[in-house]
């Protein structure tokens, strides 16, 4: 009898996780002026579950929401494909890092919905660690 040939199997990181570790590794950059806070990343998907756009939420005070950026995949009346900084925000680690992350959108797990949301506290030393790490062995 011969054994079938073992494939390690290949598990994709998730959109969310990468999304989310973009926003723990820049932090600073986007909530610079407050130590608590809460960053929130909504984001569509059309046919095929490809990303269409999304939108990066911060939150400094309970209630108010402001948005920080937005990335559209492709052109419409009223946006062009890329990302759009908001007034107050320069581009920098985060930008180039989701720019990164949409250039690279096959190499993720995408949930089925048409629409989802990751929500993001201030991260502590060891999810920065941890965000570092799992980005690194991504990019490679």
């Amino acid at each position: 009898m011969t054994a079938a040939p073992h494939f390690p199997v290949v598990v994709k990181p998730s959109l969310e996780a990468a999304l989310e570790d973009a926003v723990v590794l820049s932090w600073n950059e986007l909530m610079s002026t407050s130590i608590n806070g809460v960053v929130n990343v909504e984001y569509h998907t059309g046919p095929g579950h490809l990303l269409e756009y999304l939108k990066v939420w911060g939150s400094r005070e309970r209630g108010y929401w402001s948005l920080i950026c937005e990335y559209w995949k492709c052109s419409l009346w009223s946006h062009l494909p890329g990302i759009s900084l908001e007034k107050g925000y320069q581009p920098g680690n985060f930008s180039r890092r989701l720019e990164d992350l949409m250039q690279r959108e096959d190499t993720f797990n995408k949930s089925q919905l048409r629409n989802g949301s990751v929500r993001i506290y201030p991260p502590t030393e060891n999810e920065r660690t941890a965000a570092e790490s799992r980005t690194e062995t991504l990019i490679g």
